[in-house]
């Protein structure tokens, strides 16, 4: 793939690169500090995440968090993160704003001034953070393996730290470790987008030149002894469902071989393509889901391959079937189709980094930590080079059944045997309603709506087929059965097998998905253009002739049944249920997309045929096609598929249900060291759009982002909450709205009365010229960006057309956006706010 990417240093060691993409006026910059968690030490555990905190508090240039509301101003994001290798800092702005994005980036590493009180005030958030990471129980199960498996390597400390340490942690000691870790020769700075090098090289150099060099204590290399024999080990955890964990050594990011291993582990475990997914999952209805941790990166380190039972299962039994599937491994290698089809589909991941500037930066600075960014250019022909000679290699030292380490948290027991055993081995005259050159729009005969919008210069095509169904047309009896209908459409159908829909997939590199959102379900679909015939061919079977074999219908709904047994495992998502069903009833049908386990366990496959008859027909369809292709051949192809089924009339209309209530306040005690607060009410509906976009601009002042007063207030000033947010949704019949804050229980008091505060304020007063100026700015950006994808642009368009809305409405979000206006959003919040509207929810 052919692309424009530079590179040199500055004068101090900077290693600039740059990557010119011209499809788009955005501009991706990334800037990479070599320290994170394997630069610790048990004394500094932690310290890189705090430092990547504090450094935003205040600058020379930008005091009291100014970075972040003046980057929102600008249309912009901004945020960073922290890996075992590196802290990364990165920023996504319209292209005329990459000076003024340099400028933050070069004082958030070169002249961090924040204060006693901002330390303090920041490191209570950082702890926050710390309790919500340890309160999720797939987090603490991951983190408790690493530290359990790992004896001398630094990844058996979690990146974010440890409380003791960070409690003890002072001001002077994260000041100089900034102090000896952040340096020009320390760093590396990534551009992607819609610049060229020559054009933004003075700039950088404006910025970071003045940087000094310093002399960097080199990161100690550390050998972990692996084990030389397998072991069975116990993880405690409270929780109602059992975690189960294979662990493997894996080799250096650094080392050629890791393109064989991953290549290898992929095959293996990873995707519904693998051999443990279609044997765990498909053929015996073992688990809810899996997926692979890795702790790896300059370092050797491990894959843990995670995996969630399902309730009930006997892990025993999962243990039997992984290790069988290991040993076929072990003994046979992988099959050349499977090499081959695993070799495309990652070639196609690595070319659909070039979709967007951000991902094709963070792609081009992974490589650069671990060693070279050219690597990454080179990196297809590297998978192409990778032959079953190599796999078995790295299969024979790194997928070893006799070095396998298994980790259980659950209450069932384990034979240690079993840690030590081997197993044995038709076309109408077409007529376009757009007036508009790029975008078409037909609507055949049977009444199925097509719409087609051309990008020039994109590779990839987004496609959305929406149908005019949802939970809101179940009755009681009925619940649950849109959800079964929609997911399981893609396991088999007239034409192939799931198996063969999967390869089908793979081999295409087609990316294919179904949803079921509150008002309309979905067939998503993103390709290359090369593979476009195909995909509309495999819409078409999808929605028209699925079979719904029996045997994946009761696994999908053992998972939607198992995923109903964890919530409460995740006090977030379940207190927000809980909030919902105050406001609209425990009866309500848009409570949820399952129902109760009650109404789950009714649905069975009369019902799911006969729902999919009557609603998944062309006559309720909306298709929507994204990309650089040509309008009549594609047309033609939908024609040819859709156009001669017969109409027919949809019988069963939406009716959305609730139960009266009242506004009133509710307390969970769960004995938490944190609570959840939620207050809020019922909002405007979706009948009115500028006063949809009035309130999703208030929303976004309230607790959208950095610049929101929930974040100023109860975050910054007070330190009281990592997570924060005011969420906000309309339909047709209705809108609900409420504010959320995950705070400790300490604080929970004093954070209630914030929020209340803030909504009466803005009742009482309105918001001020400046908040909503910033506010419209960032959403502008933000929808600039959201506009980059195919994908995102069809889904948007198409759930539009579905409920209503037209082309011109699609074009004029911007225009609503830029009327809402001061009275507008004062007028929102009069109506809305007032304290006895209000419904409050405690979760601790």
């Amino acid at each position: 793939m052919k692309q424009n990417i530079r590179s040199d240093y500055l004068n101090n060691g900077l290693k600039v690169i740059v990557a010119e993409d011209h499809s788009h006026p955005l501009i991706s910059m990334q800037l990479y500090v070599r320290v994170g968690g394997l630069k610790e030490s048990d004394e500094t555990a932690g310290f890189s995440h705090f430092c990547e905190h504090l450094v935003f508090k205040a600058t020379e240039k930008y005091p009291e968090n100014k970075i972040m509301k003046e980057v929102a101003e600008l249309g912009g994001e901004i945020n960073a993160y922290t890996d075992y290798d590196a802290t990364c800092f990165y920023i996504t702005l319209p292209k005329n704003c990459f000076a003024q994005g340099l400028d933050f980036l070069s004082q958030l590493v070169t002249a961090s001034k924040f204060t006693d009180e901002e330390f303090k005030s920041e490191k209570k958030v950082v702890l926050e953070e710390l309790k919500q990471h340890a309160n999720d129980p797939l987090d603490y199960f991951s983190d408790s393996v690493a530290e359990n498996y790992f004896k001398k390597s630094n990844y058996k400390r979690p990146i974010i730290g440890y409380e003791d340490v960070l409690q003890k942690s002072t001001v002077d000691q994260l000041r100089d470790y900034i102090s000896h870790n952040y340096a020009p020769n320390n760093s590396f700075l990534v551009i992607s987008g819609d610049v060229s090098f020559d054009e933004i090289k003075p700039f950088v150099n404006n910025f970071f030149g003045n940087w000094k060099e310093k002399t960097i204590k080199p990161q100690i290399s550390i050998n972990e002894d692996f084990p030389a024999s397998p072991g069975l080990h116990r993880i405690k955890l409270k929780s109602e469902h059992d975690y189960l964990a294979f662990v493997f050594p894996e080799i250096s990011e650094k080392d050629e071989r890791n393109h064989s291993l991953s290549l290898a582990l992929k095959a293996f475990a990873y995707g519904q393509n693998s051999r443990l997914y279609k044997r765990l999952y498909t053929k015996e209805s073992l688990i809810d889901s899996m997926h692979i941790h890795s702790y790896c990166g300059v370092e050797n380190g491990i894959s843990a391959i995670i995996v969630l039972p399902k309730k009930n299962t006997d892990p025993e039994k999962i243990i039997e079937i992984f290790k069988d599937e290991n040993a076929k491994l072990y003994e046979r290698g992988l099959r050349s189709d499977e090499i081959e089809r695993e070799k495309k589909e990652i070639i196609f991941s690595y070319r659909y980094a070039f979709e967007y500037i951000e991902s094709l930066g963070t792609a081009l600075g992974s490589e650069e930590v671990n060693g070279d960014y050219k690597n990454f250019l080179n990196y297809p022909d590297k998978i192409k080079n990778i032959n079953a000679k190599n796999i078995k290699k790295v299969i024979k030292e790194f997928l070893n059944p006799d070095i396998m380490q298994i980790y259980y948290a659950g209450k069932q027991e384990i034979s240690e045997e079993i840690a030590t055993n081997h197993p044995v081995i038709r076309r109408n005259s077409r007529k376009n309603f757009s007036s508009y050159p790029e975008f078409r729009q037909y609507k055949f005969e049977n009444g199925c709506n097509v719409l087609m919008k051309k990008v020039i210069g994109k590779p990839t095509v987004g496609i959305t087929a929406s149908f005019n169904v949802s939970q809101l047309y179940e009755t009681p009896k009925m619940r649950g059965t849109n959800l079964i209908t929609s997911a399981g459409m893609m396991y088999g159908n007239e034409k192939n097998s799931y198996e063969q829909f999967v390869r089908e997939c793979s081999s295409a590199g087609i990316n294919f998905n179904v949803s079921a959102s509150k008002e309309i379900s979905s067939v998503k679909i993103k390709c290359f253009g090369e593979a476009l015939p195909k995909a509309i061919n495999m819409l078409a079977d999808t929605v028209l002739t699925p079979v719904f074999p029996k045997n994946h219908i009761e696994n999908i709904k053992r998972t939607y049944l198992g995923n109903i047994s964890r919530i409460k495992d995740y006090p977030p998502q379940y207190s927000n249920y809980l909030w919902k069903e105050m406001l609209l009833g425990k009866k309500s049908n848009l409570l949820s997309r399952t129902g109760m386990k009650s109404d789950l366990k009714k649905v069975n496959l009369k019902k799911i045929k006969q729902w999919h008859e009557i609603f998944y027909h062309p006559s309720n369809m909306t298709l929507c096609l994204i990309g650089d292709f040509e309008f009549d051949d594609v047309l033609e192809q939908i024609e040819d598929n859709f156009q001669k089924i017969p109409a027919k009339s949809i019988p069963i209309k939406r009716n959305l249900f609730t139960d009266k209530t009242t506004p009133c306040f509710k307390r969970i005690n769960k004995k938490s060291n944190q609570s959840i607060i939620r207050i809020g009410g019922f909002g405007c509906n979706s009948e009115i759009p500028q006063k949809n976009t009035d309130f999703w601009v208030l929303s976004q002042i309230i607790g959208g982002d950095f610049n929101s007063r929930m974040y100023e207030q109860i975050r910054e000033k007070k330190g009281f909450a990592y997570s924060l947010n005011f969420e906000s949704f309309s339909i047709e019949e209705l809108g609900i709205f409420h504010a959320v804050a995950i705070v400790d229980k300490k604080t929970e008091e004093e954070s209630r009365k914030y929020i209340l505060h803030i909504l009466e304020d803005i009742r009482l007063n309105g918001v001020t010229e400046h908040e909503l100026a910033v506010a419209k700015k960032y959403l502008s950006g933000a929808r600039l960006m959201e506009s980059e994808s195919m994908s995102a642009q069809s889904s948007a368009l198409s759930y539009l057309i579905a409920t209503g809305y037209s082309y011109d409405y699609y074009l004029e979000r911007e225009k609503r956006l830029q009327n809402v206006s001061l009275e507008s959003i004062h007028e929102i919040a009069d109506k809305y706010f007032a304290k006895e509207n209000l419904y409050t929810l405690i979760y601790a």
